[in-house]
């Protein structure tokens, strides 16, 4: 009788050293721009969207398998950044991150689509929204240009230029259309 009670405390010690395991895990199903399983397609995962706007230090990359899906496990219960990238197709106009609840698998379908850069450059004092097709609302300062990398999408596009903080005065609302191509390098100049 004293061995079971000295083999039960003794798990009961071995059982309160051990390390809960950590199951929180986000699972990404990629799509090509036809919308099938993407498979081979470079995934990376971030902690901030600083890193993740830049492509740099990512705390985890891997490949999406035979039927477009890729795994990241043991997470921390934070938001995260992600992007799938084949040449010019990626999710930079479709879903970005997910914020992990401890102990769930958080499951996402995102779809790629092809995109293009454009560089915007303010020449002026006033500050202004940009918007692409009607939605991706950006902002630009006075006198500043920006590189909007991966952010239009190809064919033609509308591109919304709204000017804001008018104070009453008028406002310069004025739309250019750009027939972008995969990864080309368009320009606006606010003169």
């Amino acid at each position: 009788m004293r061995v079971l009670y000295g083999l039960i405390i003794m798990l009961g010690f071995l059982g309160c050293n051990k390390e809960e395991e950590n199951k929180t895990k986000l699972e990404l199903t990629v799509l090509n721009i036809h919308g099938f399983p993407a498979a081979g397609i470079n995934v990376k995962l971030y902690k901030f969207i600083q890193n993740y706007l830049e492509n740099v230090s990512e705390i985890a990359k891997d490949k999406t398998n035979e039927k477009g899906i890729v795994s990241f496990n043991n997470l921390d219960s934070i938001k995260y950044y992600f992007s799938a990238i084949d040449g010019c197709s990626n999710n930079y106009l479709d879903i970005r991150s997910a914020t992990m609840k401890a102990g769930i698998t958080t499951a996402i379908t995102i779809q790629m689509q092809q995109t293009a850069n454009v560089s915007i450059t303010n020449n002026t004092k006033n500050k202004y929204s940009i918007y692409f097709n009607g939605k991706d609302g950006f902002f630009i300062e006075s006198m500043q240009s920006r590189l909007f990398s991966n952010s239009m999408p190809i064919g033609a596009v509308n591109v919304r230029v709204l000017q804001v903080g008018t104070n009453g005065g008028p406002q310069t609302d004025t739309t250019y259309i750009i027939e972008a191509e995969c990864n080309s390098n368009e320009s606006i100049v606010i003169p």
